[in-house]
């Protein structure tokens, strides 16, 4: 939330006069609706920790600014110590960096490294990252990752300790077929199909029968493998059965006895992929039977599914074929899109070794005519990390176009962090330093924009 933004001051009027959101207290009456903020708050303070901007408002110990698996303020190395000792001290004013004596003689060695990793972003207030992202911003997918994984009360931790469906849905969309047919096999796997066991679980009153063989209590199973007519296209289709039988076992046993099955090489290439077809045909013929009274042959069932199977692949191997054709002939498919008239475009390209922690980068400016007025390349040493290496590139690309005297240029990089981190410092707090230093840079070309290339 904005501090100033009309929310926050109105917010700020009725529930905390004085101090900050992050330490407001419930207070006598409060309302449903701020009795929900502060429920949320406590999760978002799991997930906080101080971001270093000039420092001077983060107490070293009190604070949570250094990360392991979770925010945490560092370990008291000495016995005595400076209560009131703030970040800022820490930070040499003169090269913007961490002074490395002040950190050797008030730290230990495991903290030292975690605070090395911070890159101050000097000149700036100091403010609060999210830190189960690599942007820095809180995210519902990432608060409900970290509630989820906080959460350890008895029901959770007993269907934890149950086998998990899901492995079984996942494997679902890796099979080749038809996209509606994925779909499907999801719903059966999830409970989803309209069969009269699951419409009388969900309260309503239908007839519990199976409407084509009229036996008592119509599941997903039922329908799809142990009804005797479903019985009758699986020992038509030539599909290698359960050695027990379909009718012995759940639907998850038999659906997965399946997709094994179709990965079987023992099993023919033709019959072994028509399985999702013989379910969903199977589906359609029940639909068929209720709605049109309609009566499908086991025979005609099967030779359908074989011909719509051989169709899918067909057509698959059609299209993979022009696309390795297509790919062989136009090579790279990125175009290079001109910028406007008056304007030139600096296309920057980076590669960074980790074992040597050298950076190789180069750039090349193009009018808006496409044609080449200048390029460079050079490599830099003692690089720590690919983030460094993309940062220092569009450093070194900005101060030699302040060099050539160019003063109408579009930046363009390949990496979205580098991109979020200039243009939304607010939305990628995690980058703050790594974006300022590029801003500051950028703030001497006249105009400038910086843009992420399309691959």
């Amino acid at each position: 939330m904005e501090p100033e933004s009309l929310c926050a001051r109105v917010v700020r009027s009725i529930y905390y006069l004085t101090g900050d959101f992050l330490e407001a207290r419930l207070g006598a009456r409060p309302s449903y609706a701020w009795r929900s903020i502060l429920f949320g708050r406590d999760l978002l303070l799991k997930g906080l920790r101080r971001n270093v901007g000039s420092g001077e408002t983060i107490n070293v110990w009190m604070d949570k600014w250094l990360f392991a698996a979770e925010p945490i303020a560092p370990m008291r190395k000495q016995i005595i110590y400076d209560l009131e000792l703030r970040v800022c001290d820490l930070i040499n004013p003169q090269t913007r960096t961490w002074d490395r004596g002040k950190l050797v003689e008030v730290f230990f060695q495991s903290d030292i490294e975690k605070i090395l990793k911070i890159k101050p972003a000097f000149g700036t207030n100091d403010s609060y990252e999210w830190v189960h992202n690599k942007w820095g911003a809180y995210s519902v997918r990432s608060g409900y990752w970290l509630a989820c994984s906080l959460d350890q009360t008895a029901v959770r931790v007993s269907a934890q300790t149950k086998p998990s469906l899901n492995d079984l849905r996942s494997q679902v969309w890796k099979i080749s077929t038809a996209p509606k047919i994925k779909k499907f096999l999801w719903k059966a796997l999830s409970n989803a199909l309209g069969v009269a066991d699951e419409c009388i679980a969900r309260g309503m009153k239908v007839d519990p029968r199976c409407p084509k063989c009229g036996e008592e209590g119509e599941s997903i199973n039922h329908v799809l493998f142990t009804c005797p007519a479903a019985r009758l296209v699986w020992a038509n289709s030539g599909f290698p059965f359960l050695q027990r039988g379909f009718e012995h076992c759940s639907l998850y046993t038999n659906v997965s006895y399946l997709i094994s099955k179709g990965k079987d090489q023992q099993v023919s290439k033709e019959i072994g992929r028509s399985f999702p077809w013989i379910l969903w045909m199977l589906w359609k013929n029940k639909n068929a039977f209720i709605f049109e009274g309609k009566h499908n042959d086991a025979d005609e069932t099967v030779a359908k599914c074989l011909e719509d199977s051989k169709r899918w692949f067909d057509v698959l191997e059609t299209a993979k074929r022009d696309g390795s054709e297509t790919k062989r002939r136009g090579g790279d498919s990125r175009v290079w899109k001109a910028p406007e008239r008056g304007v030139v475009k600096c296309n920057i390209g980076i590669s960074w070794i980790k074992k040597t922690r050298v950076a190789g980068m180069g750039w090349i400016v193009r009018n808006s005519e496409g044609v080449t007025v200048l390029h460079s390349r050079r490599a830099f040493s003692g690089v720590p990390s690919l983030l460094e290496a993309k940062r220092l590139g569009l450093v070194w690309a900005a101060e030699s176009m302040l060099s050539h005297k160019i003063q109408r240029v579009r930046f363009e990089v390949e990496d979205c962090e580098v991109v979020g981190a200039v243009n939304r410092p607010k939305a990628w707090p995690a980058y703050r330093s790594h974006g300022g230093g590029i801003r500051e840079i950028m703030s001497k070309i006249a105009d400038w924009e910086v843009l992420l290339e399309e691959r």
